[in-house]
C-alpha cells in the first residue's frame, strides 16, 4: 500500500505547528485516506531563508510538494500510520529527518 496525492485537498489546515493535508491510501479498502502533517521545523529545514510564519510555511510547502508527498508515501510504506487518528482516518507526521531522507 502506498499514498497518492489528492490535488483538491492539498491546502487544508495551517496550524501553529504544522501544515496538514489529505492523501489517498492506494491498495486498501475503498475511500481510505491518511491525514499527513508536516511540521514547521521540517518545512524550515527545506528552505532556511523562508520567513517562519504561516505564509512562509505554505510557500515552502507548495515549492516542495513533490518531496513532501514522496516522503509521506515512503514513511507510510516503511512504518505504517501513526497511532493517532483524525476524523477516524489514520495520520502520519513528517519531520525534518523524513524530508532529508528523501531529498534528491
Amino acid at each position: 500500500m502506498h499514498l497518492k496525492s489528492l490535488t483538491n485537498f492539498r491546502h487544508s489546515v495551517a496550524d501553529q505547528f504544522f501544515n496538514s493535508f489529505w492523501m489517498e491510501l492506494i491498495g486498501a479498502r475503498a475511500d481510505q485516506f491518511v491525514r499527513v502533517y508536516v511540521t514547521y521545523e521540517a518545512l524550515a529545514s527545506l528552505d532556511p531563508r523562508q520567513i517562519r510564519d504561516r505564509e512562509g510555511a505554505w510557500q515552502t510547502f507548495n515549492c516542495y510538494l513533490a518531496l513532501i508527498e514522496r516522503s509521506a508515501s515512503v514513511k507510510f510504506i516503511a512504518n505504517g500510520p501513526d497511532e493517532k487518528t483524525y476524523q477516524g482516518q489514520p495520520t502520519l507526521l513528517l519531520m525534518d529527518m523524513d524530508l532529508r531522507t528523501n531529498r534528491r
